[in-house]
């Protein structure tokens, strides 16, 4: 019978693993973060809030610094400073208007001011009048005349102008100046160099239909002047 041989195992030989180098080896390095750019645009975190106070839009941090700063605090507000509370503020995007109160001097002017023509001096608008009618620019410009406040060549410059906004208180100058002892020869003269073509009794016509304050004055100092024999 025959016997099976059995394999013969050649010894295993002591291989060791041996790892080399690379040639060419770069030390890692963590990478550099660059800063962030600080004109880069963030949007604002918006952080939930109740639907039933805002109506679901973002809360407004304009109004909320408003409600702090402006606070009515006892003992700390001035009556004699224009009011900052928030019944004299409204906020519209974010921009404050304040609403100064009319007894309150401010830098804010509620109304944009003019220049007189015949003064040169410088009012709100709504203390001023339009005059449109040569008639009444007339009668005030011979009154400045009576005061030596112009000369006639200047008078004869703002004749020939259109338009004149002047100050109220020319009408009552005017209303004190057609009285005597101002001669009558003397209106007279000067109403026909101002304007040759102008008749006196529409002169006088026109004091009667000048209206502001002293109209009345005026009217009486017209009747007056118009039982005045002529010269």
């Amino acid at each position: 019978m025959e016997s099976h041989l059995e394999p013969k195992l050649e010894p295993v030989e002591d291989v060791t693993l041996k790892i080399e180098p690379l040639e060419y080896s770069f030390p890692l390095q963590e990478p550099k973060l660059e800063p962030p750019d600080e004109m880069e645009w963030t949007l604002p975190k918006i952080e939930p809030v109740d639907d039933f106070e805002t109506d679901g839009k973002p809360p407004n941090e304009y109004q909320n610094i408003l409600e702090y700063q402006f606070e009515e605090k006892p003992g700390l507000i001035d009556d004699s400073q224009p009011s900052t509370s928030l019944q004299d503020c409204k906020t519209e995007f974010g921009h404050f208007d304040h609403l100064v109160r009319p007894e309150t001097e401010s830098v804010y002017t509620l109304y944009s001011t003019k220049t007189c023509t015949l003064c040169s001096t410088t009012h709100q608008r709504d203390k001023m009048r339009s005059l449109t009618s040569k008639m009444q620019r007339t009668v005030l410009i011979v009154a400045r005349l009576l005061q030596s406040l112009i000369s006639m060549e200047e008078a004869k410059e703002l004749m020939s102008e259109t338009h004149h906004l002047v100050c109220e208180t020319h009408f009552a100058d005017a209303a004190g100046i057609f009285v005597p002892p101002y001669d009558t020869k003397e209106l007279r003269n000067l109403v026909k160099e101002l304007r040759p073509v102008m008749k006196y009794g529409e002169f006088v016509q026109a004091i009667q239909r000048l209206q502001g304050k002293g109209g009345e004055k005026i009217q009486h100092v017209a009747q007056h002047v118009a039982k005045e024999k002529p010269v």
